[in-house]
């Protein structure tokens, strides 16, 4: 009876020390700083020196409870997601990278407008929105381009809206060669988009009547300080550098 006893216990015991060992071990390592400061990895508990035992950090490795399979399926669940990340990643560069393109070209349109200045091309007379002060007065007209012209003049009905009262009677010849009396004063600016010119000299035109769309001439006085280029076609005043 006794024999038939001790059979089972060490048929038992037998099946406790087979579980155990049947039962993956975990990878473990361990950290430790020495007293100038520098850490070290060891995989052995018995390589750490006595004296840092205390200190001793233990780190497992994430997947040592996994069977090989279950291992392999990690892996290439690991990958799969690695591989999803950089796809993400790739993606976010190149929308960034397209838009930074397109901001680009709106700066660049943004530019070119800022240099720009919409005309009106009527027949052989290119009609440009000028902005005149003098004092405290200001007011926006449209003038004719005339590169005949010394001098930018306007019609009396925009010195009455600027309030010019100094001037001084001159003589001016015309386009045909006539001789005209005219008036003489001097402006606070001449503008035309972001182009300006303080203190011009402006003649002022007495005619009665409508003066066919616009008030006046813009003169040499105004465009000679300035590089720009005709486009009839789409109708512009390109302002270079």
């Amino acid at each position: 009876m006794i024999k038939k006893h001790a059979w089972i216990a060490l048929l038992f015991g037998g099946m406790i020390l087979s579980a155990l060992f049947s039962h993956p071990v975990r990878a473990e390592f361990y950290k430790f700083t020495d007293k100038e400061g520098k850490t070290h990895f060891v995989d052995d508990l018995s390589k750490v020196p006595d004296e840092y035992h205390f200190d001793v950090k233990t780190y497992r490795e994430r997947d040592d409870h996994l069977s090989e399979n279950e291992k392999q399926v990690r892996k290439e669940q690991d990958q799969a997601a690695e591989a999803d990340r950089r796809r993400s990643y790739r993606e976010y560069m190149e929308r960034l990278e397209i838009r930074r393109k397109e901001r680009e070209q709106e700066l660049a349109e943004k530019k070119q407008r800022m240099h720009e200045t919409a005309v009106e091309v009527r027949g052989n007379q290119i009609l440009v929105p000028v902005h005149l002060g003098y004092g405290a007065q200001k007011v926006q007209t449209i003038l004719v381009l005339d590169t005949g012209a010394s001098i930018t003049a306007i019609h009396h009905r925009i010195a009455e809206q600027l309030r010019i009262r100094d001037f001084k009677k001159a003589k001016a010849q015309v386009a045909d060669g006539k001789i005209i009396d005219t008036r003489i004063t001097r402006l606070s600016y001449i503008e035309v988009g972001s182009n300006r010119v303080e203190n011009p000299v402006a003649g002022i035109l007495d005619f009665e009547g409508a003066a066919d769309g616009h008030d006046g001439l813009l003169g040499m006085n105004f465009l000679r300080h300035f590089n720009y280029r005709l486009d009839l076609q789409n109708q512009v005043i390109r302002w270079e550098p």
